[in-house]
């Protein structure tokens, strides 16, 4: 019986640490069209920008992204990204590609399941790393996006956005792709200077600079940013 006990724990911890090997990708368009997705082979979808896929096996896989666009003659495809995309191990990607069609990459490591109470006195045990935010969950980033495009005008579109930005935490990646949802330069630079206290990477805040149409806008942003 302690045999067959140990053999099912031994089990357990086995897939337990196969499970937190896996990581979660998702993938986000910043131009809103259609896109056809293919990962190491697999076909994500046609149908939107945003693709999601989770239990991931870390590594390094090719990545082709085709924009579908309407003709009077039917459909065409035009490919905006054909490359390699690295996969790390037991975490959270975002991958952007921006509207000069270059990949952007940010992601955030899961947190290991332990018993261990920061608030008691003690030391940490080997190989404990305290929770760290992942950003909005995909299904919840992609209600918002949703929400903020039934907005007609950036106004109403601003007052949406601040309003989940003052609850949630969101990564680098998340915050240019809903600036790309707003028509005028000082609504996204307003996103931008908003959402930047509650963004976990604030490391890869260089990315939403892709999604201004002018150089002004960066050296705002930056010059806000540095007197934080």
């Amino acid at each position: 019986m302690k045999n067959v006990i140990l053999t099912l724990i031994i089990s357990f911890s086995a897939l337990s640490l196969k499970a937190n090997h896996f990581s979660n990708l998702n993938i986000n368009i910043a131009d809103r069209a259609n896109y056809e997705v293919i990962f190491n082979n697999q076909f994500l979808g046609n149908n939107g920008n945003s693709f999601t896929l989770n239990q991931v096996t870390p590594g390094r896989y090719p990545l082709l992204v085709t924009k579908i666009i309407s003709t009077h003659w039917g459909f065409q495809k035009q490919v905006i990204y054909n490359g390699g995309i690295e996969i790390p191990a037991g975490a959270e990607v975002s991958a952007l590609i921006d509207r000069f069609n270059r990949l952007q990459i940010s992601w955030r490591p899961f947190a290991p399941v332990t018993t261990y109470n920061p608030g008691h006195c003690g030391t940490p045990p080997v190989g404990y790393y305290e929770p760290m935010p992942i950003g909005m969950h995909p299904n919840a980033f992609g209600q918002l996006k949703s929400t903020i495009n039934n907005q007609w005008f950036d106004s109403g579109k601003l007052q949406v956005a601040r309003q989940a930005i003052s609850m949630n935490s969101l990564t680098a990646a998340q915050v240019a792709e809903l600036m790309q949802l707003f028509s005028f330069e000082s609504s996204k630079l307003e996103l931008a200077k908003m959402a930047f206290t509650n963004t976990v990477d604030k490391q890869n805040y260089y990315i939403v600079n892709n999604a201004f149409w002018f150089s002004s806008s960066v050296a705002e942003l930056d010059q806000y940013i540095n007197h934080l």
